[in-house]
């Protein structure tokens, strides 16, 4: 097996796995690792529809992340 496709696996499979998390920030980062891993995946196919998305996807998740960490009182609530 290609390292291109066993790094899509790992990919795909990291992003099933930060689904199944009960912790949100657990969460968020375990699926900004998975959608680094598979943006750089996609991109190595050129399916740049798919980069953007992870991209994009990657942008959310640290913008979450921020406030998770920065406004604990209110995530809380």
């Amino acid at each position: 097996m290609p390292w291109l496709d066993i790094m899509g696996w790992f990919g795909s499979a990291l992003l099933i796995y930060s689904i199944m998390q009960a912790g949100v920030l657990r969460f968020r980062v375990l699926n900004i690792a998975a959608c680094v891993v598979l943006a750089i995946f996609n991109g190595a196919l050129e399916i740049w529809p798919m980069v953007a998305m992870n991209v994009a996807l990657c942008l959310i998740n640290l913008w979450r992340i921020r406030e998770l960490l920065t406004d604990q009182p209110a995530a809380q609530a």
